[in-house]
């Protein structure tokens, strides 16, 4: 299962992911990146299928 969750506050956000990345019953990585800062005030955050 992979999880991404934000929580909003009055001055600022906190975002966290998971690093696993699996496919089935298989562990791919357990350090795969799905945070990606595309600005100084802005953050991306994808989930999927590996490969």
């Amino acid at each position: 299962m992979e999880t991404s969750i934000g929580i909003a506050f009055n001055d600022f956000v906190m975002v966290a992911t998971d690093q696993t990345c699996a496919q089935s019953i298989l562990m791919l990585k357990d350090t795969c990146e799905k945070t990606y800062p595309l600005t100084n005030h802005l953050l991306m955050s994808a989930l999927g299928e590996s490969g």
